[in-house]
């Protein structure tokens, strides 16, 4: 017998709440939104305690390297941009012509970016020093594309 005050939990939930057997609910993300988590953990994670074995700061540096473009691309898309780029070294230039950021950040978190292929080059060959300070400068331009890419998410 189903009383009113015995319902079932999931007749009354809220959209984007996803329920589990027993009908406790948590929050549901979007791809993109996800995406974003995932980023806000990784720069957390190099601002606050980065690793100090270089191979482990330069994969986690990587990880948002990477976070970073596909947030970028998954807005494109999600938007339906007329501006959809050819390459990833277009990107940003597309989120220029969206009107969505500045030419001079977009160069910056485009600089950003291309730590992505640091597991491509020989160890031996990487400045360490260069690459930690730079990481570590363009947190400040990838935070404040965070906050913009929040704005964005449908």
């Amino acid at each position: 017998m189903n009383s009113p005050s015995h319902s079932n939990p999931r007749s009354n939930a809220a959209p984007n709440v996803e329920h589990n057997e027993r009908g406790s609910g948590r929050a549901a993300h979007s791809p993109t939104e996800a995406l974003i988590l995932r980023l806000r953990s990784l720069t957390e994670a190099l601002e606050t305690s980065p690793p100090k074995e270089f191979g482990a700061f330069c994969f986690l540096a990587e990880q948002t390297a990477w976070a970073t473009l596909q947030i970028a691309r998954a807005l494109l898309f999600d938007h339906r941009s007329d501006h959809l780029p050819k390459s990833e070294s277009d990107l940003f230039a597309a989120w220029v012509k969206q009107g969505w950021l500045a030419l001079a950040e977009s160069r910056r978190l485009k600089q950003f970016a291309e730590l992505r292929n640091l597991s491509s080059q020989e160890p031996e060959k990487l400045n360490e020093r260069g690459i930690r300070e730079s990481t570590i400068e363009g947190i400040s331009f990838v935070k404040a594309f965070l906050e913009l890419a929040q704005t964005l998410v449908k």
